[in-house]
């Protein structure tokens, strides 16, 4: 007495009409996709200062974020005063850092700093945040922000962020970001604005992150 065969489960008996679909549409099958070690497709790294640096602006161009380059600080707080009064901001989400304070030594009168200890509230009422950067990649054009004296809570709410970083801290590949950035908090990875296309194909912004990035690089080490 032949025995009948056991009833498919639902899965089964769905891929089945998958398959049988797909053979009426000339679909292909499915094929397993290929061995993936989590480097293919990067960019080639960069050991040399000079070419991590330029391969660094070109990853900026691409990510659509403004880089600027400083010879020293000085120049990089004229810069941002620069930027602050021709873009006409009055309230800034800062980082509390000796660093980003001597970024923002020549702003503006009348702007005012607002901290993390402020609140979030506070601080998504910022036209601008002001951070200082734990590492940059040149590989990838990411950017490494750590979780130290609010960097976290003002890259989270401020519209446009500007980070500013020394040489130092740009690294010629994303492991090797990782190890210069070196904290034991969390960390958060920019690569470029956070940016997103509606229906009509025009930017918007997308809600998770800044829309707008400004990336200060300063040559010299003090």
């Amino acid at each position: 007495m032949s025995r009948k065969s056991e009833p498919a489960d639902g899965r089964e008996i769905i891929m089945a009409r998958i398959r049988e679909a797909s053979k009426a549409a000339g679909l292909r099958a499915a094929t397993p996709m290929p061995a993936y070690d989590g480097r293919n497709g990067l960019p080639e790294p960069h050991a040399d200062r000079g070419g991590r640096i330029s391969a660094f602006a070109r990853r900026m161009e691409e990510l659509r974020t403004s880089f600027v380059l400083c010879d020293t600080l000085q120049d990089a707080a004229e810069g941002m005063a620069a930027l602050c009064e021709r873009a006409k901001w009055r309230r800034l989400g800062v980082q509390s850092s000796p660093f980003v304070g001597d970024v923002l030594a020549g702003l503006p009168g009348g702007v005012e700093r607002v901290t993390a200890d402020k609140g979030k509230s506070a601080l998504g009422a910022c036209e601008a945040g002001i951070v200082e950067c734990r590492a940059m990649d040149a590989q990838t054009g990411a950017v490494v922000v750590g979780a130290e004296n609010g960097a976290l809570e003002v890259s989270a709410c401020a519209p446009t962020l500007v980070v500013f970083g020394r040489a130092h801290r740009l690294a010629g590949s994303l492991d090797e970001a990782i190890r210069v950035a070196g904290s034991p908090g969390g960390l958060t990875l920019f690569t470029g604005p956070s940016m997103t296309y509606g229906a009509e194909r025009r930017p918007v912004a997308s809600g998770h992150g800044p829309t707008s990035l400004v990336i200060y690089l300063i040559l010299a080490e003090k």
